[in-house]
């Protein structure tokens, strides 16, 4: 923001938090599962699922990064509305946020291709590979969209939903934007796979580009813009349930695959449910008093479920390693690799990200109140 009064007191959304944590450990599950027991998404039921909840975690981080990213401006804009984006101001914080744990994670993957080659580490290194991943530019080509590490792909396309997210930072989100956005995804997605043969390494590109899942972001910017305008709360009686209810049919999505003109509409219908269930978790329970220690592990989890998804394949690379070498049960390695990966992330995040947090928010002006705490 261009004025140090467009600045808003922060406000932590725990649950939004913790709801991050959620989706980072199921997409840790989707690679445990691939990894050991070779189950994905194209798997006969039930082990499918296994695979399909991979996609529930991508689909969320993407509808709470589009709302985290905005939810300091929508305030602002709420509270003074003719306030501007600094758009210096804000790469540089997103530079800071995303990239040092993602070139360090780099390293380790490289390192642990050398190590063991698994689904995720596939121990590519050439300069191709390290210089497109250096530089964010990797799921803009075939041969490097998957290398390296196989969870960098989205943080290619989280960088473009940045870039594109400056065009629409300055004004209010609006419904039929985010449909038109959806109807130029399909269009994207629907041209890829009609021109392009299965065989053809640019289909992925085409299919994955940033513009057929920007519109996912831009309901997380939708559901910030309507939090708001009036912080909303609900019956905790029917809130808990609502959402264990809607986080089941999510995964239940992952038993079928229903076509529509050719086109595999769960990938489609998921991120809607992504977003419902991002919208039940802002949400808080009326009369909520102060948060139970119990839920310590949860806020944990979510503070670092960034570490989490990034370092993760280390950990599966080196648990396929102990297995490999030692014999042991497939099990021990997948126990052995959760545990690791949990372990990494906690590292990571003390003593990279948090530090990186902290230097962060001294870098900003001083007369500047503190920015929104919930923006990852």
């Amino acid at each position: 923001m261009t004025q140090a009064d467009a600045y808003v007191s922060p406000r932590k959304i725990a649950d939004i938090e913790r709801l991050r944590g959620l989706a980072a450990l199921l997409v840790v599950i989707c690679h445990i599962a691939g990894t050991f027991y070779n189950l994905n998404i194209t798997s006969p039921l039930p082990g499918r699922v296994f695979g399909w909840i991979g996609a529930c975690g991508v689909a969320l981080f993407f509808v709470i990064s589009g709302f985290c990213i905005r939810l300091p401006e929508a305030r602002a804009l709420h509270t003074h509305g003719k306030v501007r984006l600094d758009v210096r101001e804000f790469l540089i914080r997103r530079f800071l946020r995303i990239a040092p744990p993602y070139w360090i994670a780099l390293i380790a993957s490289i390192g642990a291709g050398y190590l063991y080659k698994t689904q995720q580490i596939d121990g590519a290194h050439s300069p191709l590979d390290i210089a497109t991943h250096v530089l964010v530019l990797h799921s803009l080509l075939p041969s490097t969209f998957y290398t390296i590490n196989g969870v960098f792909w989205t943080i290619g396309i989280e960088v473009h939903f940045y870039l594109a997210y400056i065009l629409f930072a300055n004004r209010p989100a609006r419904v039929w934007m985010a449909a038109a956005l959806l109807v130029l995804a399909l269009a994207a997605y629907g041209a890829a796979s009609r021109l392009m043969a299965m065989d053809n390494p640019w289909r992925t590109v085409g299919q994955q580009f940033f513009i057929t899942s920007f519109w996912q972001w831009y309901i997380g910017a939708l559901i910030a813009d309507w939090w708001v305008k009036r912080p909303r709360t609900g019956p905790g009686l029917l809130l808990w349930p609502a959402r264990i209810v809607l986080f089941v049919f999510t995964l239940a999505l992952g038993l079928t695959d229903p076509k529509v003109a050719g086109l595999h509409i769960n990938g489609w219908i998921l991120p809607c449910a992504a977003a419902v269930l991002v919208l039940l978790f802002v949400i808080r329970p009326a009369g909520a008093g102060e948060d139970s220690p119990l839920l310590e592990p949860a806020n944990v989890l979510g503070r670092a479920s960034y570490s989490l998804y990034l370092f993760h394949p280390v950990a599966l690379s080196i648990g396929a390693f102990a297995v490999a070498g030692r014999g042991w049960p497939v099990w021990v390695g997948a126990v052995i690799s959760l545990f690791l990966a949990l372990a990494l992330a906690a590292a990571a995040y003390g003593l990279i990200e948090k530090p990186l947090l902290a230097w962060r928010a001294r870098l900003r002006k001083p007369s500047a109140p503190p920015r929104e705490a919930a923006v990852a």
